[in-house]
């Protein structure tokens, strides 16, 4: 936007100041009105504590705790770690609405999404839950919500191998099956639909997200499943097998629920933050950064990709992650754009003469000492070209802007980039943003335009959907490496659990149903489970000295737990 969204404590003051204003004054300017605010609002709390015995209202107590805690769950659009940073629109809108309020943001996350709504009426409770909730009739009878700040429609998807229902009726009649997040708002409208359909019928899973069911789906794990639409739009191209079936509901509000009670102090400051937020243009701005990404790839480009990452990534993810980290560089983005050059083949050669995994030319090779067969010194030495162009940019460029020109430049040349950027100027665009530079690289395609700049001719839209292309498969990326690593975790707090419940056994049965434990988690995860030998076996079992229980031992498996 061409405004900082600037808001300071519970005034409600925004302060736009205009691109160009000098940030030094601007700070002094908001430090000025920062004090005297906070100085109003310690002088109208001193007072209201004389005056009254009355309790704080909860904008009190947050206000002064200092924090603002908030019950979340993982997902894309909610809360997630990006580069190791919190991420996700709720935690971004959130993080804002804590700062207009100069507290700082606590957020506890939770599996389930009926234990994130309790957690507001608990005896230490949450202030607010966030989780994309949808504001539904009998949500209302139980909680109170925030003015609504988007609307998605509620579908059902399916693999696209199968015929799309034409309604509820026909998903009933084909005895099709449903799965649904218990304690969502989809299990309240399948409810209410089942009203007019009683032969309607799911299953209920509780800690399941909706970026699970798209990835079971694109497995062919599951028939028909209940998401919101911003998911689907969101993730879509990461299974590009996966299509709405049909469409139960549309334009449900998303808002931030609260404990249902007279105090609506803390909801009433929420709702004034998001008219202000929406005024600025930022929430706007930010739902097009998770709902708007970077275009998307086309059907065949994201089977292929996906095979990619399934057969090719894990050779060459350790390499990606060193050198990101040796060149402080992030790792997705080295990942995509290899992927973009050589679809990680270290192998590769184009008819121009380009080779290896990042297809380096000839003389670009000599020039950094490298070998572009040997993936690792392809890599180094395409990251460090990629630097080099980065740094020939004006310092005054920012993040992400700089990387898209470096990256652009890495594509059509550095002499190109300048002579597009010089286009930009005289078109009154910024040259120093990649939003504008990137709708005047085609132009160099056209004598009227490149006859007028040093490097002359160049294929100006290849450039253009080189970076689109690479930022796209990085988001992509990013949501492979945090649902590897969501996994990972839950594999590891299964068998952790497991173990537990190992140490607190008694006699044969209690060992007979930990084994079994184990040995589901095992099955889950497609992880075979290890055999020991027939006389480790037997020896195990004369320790458990039960007598006669031979054989039932032996039913439960009970070499799984030398695991």
């Amino acid at each position: 936007p061409l405004e900082l969204f600037l808001a300071e404590s519970v005034t409600n003051v925004i302060i736009p100041i205009p691109k160009n204003t000098n940030l030094n004054l601007a700070k002094k300017y908001r430090s000025k009105i920062r004090i005297s605010c906070l100085t109003l609002i310690a002088l109208f709390l001193a007072l209201g504590s004389t005056s009254s015995s009355s309790p704080p209202s909860q904008l009190e107590k947050v206000i002064q705790e200092g924090v603002l805690r908030v019950g979340g769950r993982l997902g894309p659009l909610t809360y997630y770690q990006k580069n190791d940073t919190p991420s996700g629109l709720d935690y971004n809108i959130l993080e804002a609405f804590a700062q207009y309020l100069g507290v700082d943001l606590e957020v506890e996350m939770f599996d389930e999404l009926t234990d994130q709504l309790e957690a507001l009426n608990r005896e230490v409770p949450i202030d607010l839950a966030a989780a994309t909730l949808s504001v539904t009739p009998e949500r209302l009878k139980h909680y109170q919500f925030s003015r609504p700040y988007m609307g998605v429609d509620t579908i059902l998807i399916q693999h696209n191998k199968n015929d799309r229902p034409k309604s509820i009726e026909e998903v009933v009649d084909l005895e099709r099956s449903i799965v649904a997040i218990s304690g969502s708002s989809h299990t309240e409208l399948l409810r209410n639909i089942q009203t007019s359909v009683p032969a309607l019928s799911w299953q209920e899973e509780p800690d399941s997200i909706m970026f699970q069911f798209m990835e079971r789906m694109q497995n062919e794990e599951l028939d028909l499943a209940i998401i919101d639409s911003s998911i689907f739009d969101l993730e879509g191209s990461l299974f590009p097998n996966v299509e709405v079936a049909l469409t139960l509901e549309q334009d449900d509000p998303i808002a931030f629920a609260f404990a249902l009670n007279e105090d609506n102090s803390l909801v009433d400051a929420m709702d004034t933050f998001l008219d202000k937020y929406e005024e600025s243009g930022t929430l706007d701005d930010l739902l097009s950064v998770y709902l708007d990404p970077e275009p998307s790839i086309d059907f065949a480009g994201s089977l292929l990709f996906n095979q990619r990452v399934a057969e090719r990534l894990p050779e060459y993810e350790a390499l990606f992650r060193s050198t990101a980290e040796e060149y402080d560089y992030n790792w997705v983005l080295i990942a995509a754009q290899a992927y973009q050059e050589s679809h990680w083949n270290a192998k590769a050669i184009s008819p121009t003469g380009v080779r290896g995994l990042m297809m380096l030319t000839l003389p670009t090779a000599k020039q950094l000492g490298v070998n572009r067969l040997d993936p690792i010194q392809s890599l180094e030495g395409g990251i460090r070209y990629l630097i080099s162009l980065r740094d020939r940019l004006p310092d005054r460029i920012e993040e992400p802007d700089k990387t898209k020109l470096a990256l652009a430049a890495y594509n059509v040349g550095f002499g190109h980039l300048e002579d597009a950027r010089i286009l930009t100027e005289r078109g009154g665009g910024d040259a120093d943003t990649w939003a504008d530079v990137s709708q005047f690289l085609p132009l160099l395609r056209q004598k009227q335009y490149y006859s007028t700049v040093r490097h002359g001719f160049a294929r100006g839209t290849e450039p253009v959907y080189y970076v689109n292309t690479i930022y796209r498969y990085a988001n992509i990326l990013e949501w492979y490496a945090w649902q590897k690593e969501m996994e990972q975790n839950t594999l590891i707090a299964k068998i952790a659990t497991a173990n537990e419940n190992m140490k607190n056994i008694e006699g044969l049965e209690g060992i007979a149903e930990a084994l079994q434990e184990v040995k589901a988690v095992f099955l889950e995860e497609g992880v075979e489970a290890p055999k020991l030998e027939q006389e480790e076996t037997e020896k195990k079992l004369e320790e458990v000295e039960i007598e006669d229980k031979a054989e039932e031992a032996e039913e439960v498996e009970i070499e799984i737990m030398e695991v």
